[in-house]
Parts: structure tokens; C-alpha cells; sequence
């Protein structure tokens, strides 16, 4: 539902660009490409869509590591109050040995 929501803005707001970039008068567009400017409208609008779809999990995400920490710590005892700062280091370490694979390339 919110996707097909998320569609119908992103449609209407491009609409409404397009019409604005049509009735750009001639001698402009000796200074402004419409192409370009499509294209930037199009990118933009696609941000905004995808802002739109993500913004939930903001919130949400924030709840849903607390009450895991809570349900591993409830199953593992008071170890699984480590269980975040273990993710973090194994995630940075992880990064680092990949920029170093890659860097080797």
C-alpha cells in the first residue's frame, strides 16, 4: 500500500516538473540543457521515494535492537548485554579486511 502510495507522489511530482520544464521559454535554453535538468528532477524525486520508503525503519530499528538485546539477554544471561559491541567489532574488522582485499586489487 505504501509503495503504490510512494508511486503516485513520485508520478506527480514528476509531472508537475515536466510541465514547469515545458514552459521554459526559448532563450533559456541557451543556458539551461532540459535533458540535464530532467535528469536531476528524475534522480531527485527517486531520493525522495526512497526517503519515503525507508523513513519507517528510522524508528523502528531502534526498538527492534533493544528488545533483541533483551530477549538474547534474557536467553544467554548478562553476556548477551555484549552481544551489540561484539556485532560492532566484527563489522569493523570485517571492513577492514575488506579495504584491504581491495586496496590489493
Amino acid at each position: 500500500m505504501m509503495n503504490f502510495f510512494g508511486v503516485k507522489i513520485l508520478n506527480l511530482i514528476r509531472i508537475a516538473m515536466m510541465k514547469k520544464l515545458l514552459t521554459l521559454s526559448i532563450s533559456s535554453n541557451k543556458y539551461m540543457n532540459p535533458g540535464k535538468i530532467m535528469n536531476l528532477i528524475t534522480m531527485d524525486t527517486f531520493t525522495v521515494f526512497l526517503v519515503s520508503q525507508w523513513i519507517g525503519l528510522l524508528f523502528s530499528s531502534p526498538i527492534i535492537v533493544i528488545i533483541a538485546i533483551v530477549m538474547i539477554t534474557y536467553e544467554v544471561g548478562w553476556i548477551g548485554l555484549f552481544t551489540p559491541f561484539i556485532f560492532i567489532i566484527v563489522g569493523i574488522f570485517s571492513q577492514f579486511l575488506y579495504n584491504i582485499t581491495y586496496s590489493i586489487r
